[in-house]
């Protein structure tokens, strides 16, 4: 294989690769959407690194926000790729928060939209 062909071989998985976080990210901003639609009061913040949407939720509404993002057809989050514990005792934290300690960050994947979203939820440290 000559450097012309490698190059455009490059740029084919490239291109394919570029639609694909596109539409990753289209999915994330819908689940956004319907999260906000159906749990609005529920959602305590919103934060966006790299287009990537994590989404943290009042305690009392994860289990049906989780199984929100499962069973809605236009999302289908179905798999738990990694759930992180945090403690953010040295952390700064968004006043929205309140007065909270720990944190679990649920990293779903969706095999059928070929996208992630991340849900998390915080506890205060009496509440763990």
């Amino acid at each position: 294989m000559d450097d012309v062909t490698r190059g455009v071989n490059f740029n084919r998985l490239s291109a394919a690769a570029r639609e694909q976080r596109e539409g990753d990210i289209a999915t994330q901003k819908r689940a956004l959407e319907l999260l906000s639609e159906r749990f609005g009061e529920k959602i305590i913040t919103v934060h966006t690194v790299r287009d990537d949407i994590t989404v943290t939720i009042a305690a009392d509404a994860l289990l049906e926000a989780l199984e929100f993002l499962r069973d809605h057809g236009e999302l289908q989050y179905a798999h738990l790729s990694s759930l992180t514990g945090i403690d953010y005792l040295r952390y700064d934290k968004p006043a929205e928060w309140g007065d909270v300690r720990f944190g679990v960050v649920y990293n779903l994947f969706s095999f059928e939209k070929r996208a992630n979203f991340a849900l998390r939820v915080v506890v205060p440290a009496e509440e763990p």
